[in-house]
């Protein structure tokens, strides 16, 4: 993740499953989300026991964070 510039503020949900052989969490989410942070972007972030998939239970949490209204 190396953008050359921002546009506008867009929503992240970031969720990682603390055992991803894939995309190990210490070298990818871990790292990767407090650099959005310090970015200026609003990050929801969720670690959980598991590996590289996304349980039903999280995908249904990212979606109500994306559809509840912001001011």
């Amino acid at each position: 993740m190396n953008p050359v510039e921002q546009h506008g503020s867009p929503l992240i949900y970031v969720s990682h499953g603390k055992s991803d052989p894939i995309l190990p969490i210490q070298r990818c989410s871990r790292r990767l989300v407090p650099l959005l942070e310090q970015d200026g972007y609003e990050v929801r972030y969720h670690e959980f026991v598991g590996f590289h998939n996304v349980p039903d239970s999280i995908a249904r949490e990212a979606l109500q964070w994306f559809l509840t209204p912001r001011e």
